[in-house]
């Protein structure tokens, strides 16, 4: 219940004076929970669930963070790309090849867990009464939603951090801008094209990793759905 109240409490200070544009649906922020952790919790905890990942998603979509979300993006995007192409001007052509197949080794690696794990968590559910998930309450599943929901609260402000504390952004965003272009004409159009493909999958490898996560936290609330004792949920 404090952590609960902390939160609301982050999520109105941050949506002070900010104005909204389409309010997102309950589906579209739900998909963003531990969808298993949803099935173990009682209908007031998912209202309040959702109800938090709505304002969150009101204020990461809406006039004017919206804009200043998009240029943080793409000012860390540009970081992390002319790091790593000031990394690739000195490597010769099988550095890269090397390179890229191990990280595409990787990324069907975390990929065929994320979906093994998932199809695991799945079963496990499939394989517990479905009549008893009304009746089941979890206190680790909430944990494991409302730790979610704060993940994406700590961004959101890690990013409005960043911008308060960068240049005036639209500057920054020359700045990196520039740099990017001249680490690009260093290069050849091979070396490039290669750099630059390299760097794409070391991004998508990165994500699918943050997938594994959510998919470890799916996995953790099937089995403490299945575990746990049938106790009627209160309404109140």
């Amino acid at each position: 219940m404090i952590v609960t109240m902390i939160m609301i409490m982050k999520v109105n200070a941050l949506s002070i004076g900010i104005m909204t544009n389409k309010p997102p649906t309950a589906s579209s922020v739900s998909g963003d929970m531990p969808m298993i952790a949803l099935k173990a919790v009682s209908s007031l905890s998912r209202s309040s669930l959702t109800s938090i990942n709505v304002a969150i998603e009101h204020m990461t979509g809406s006039y004017p963070i919206a804009d200043v979300i998009r240029d943080v993006d793409e000012v860390q995007l540009l970081e992390r790309q002319n790091i790593a192409l000031q990394e690739s001007l000195h490597l010769s052509h099988l550095d890269f090849q090397t390179r890229i197949e191990f990280a595409r080794e990787r990324l069907d690696h975390e990929e065929s867990m994320i979906a093994w794990t998932l199809q695991q968590a799945d079963l496990l559910v499939a394989n517990h009464n479905p009549q008893l998930s009304d009746r089941r309450t979890s206190t680790f599943a909430i944990d494991q939603a409302l730790r979610r929901a704060a993940e994406k609260l700590n961004k959101l402000e890690t990013k409005l951090a960043f911008a308060r504390q960068t240049l005036p952004l639209a500057d920054k965003l020359r700045i990196v801008s520039k740099s990017n272009q001249n680490l690009r004409d260093a290069m050849s159009a091979e070396q490039l094209d290669s750099a630059l493909r390299l760097f794409r999958l070391n991004e998508l490898l990165h994500s699918r990793i943050d997938d594994m996560a959510r998919a470890r936290q799916e996995h953790e609330c099937a089995i403490a759905l299945t575990m746990m004792p049938v106790q009627i949920a209160s309404s109140t």
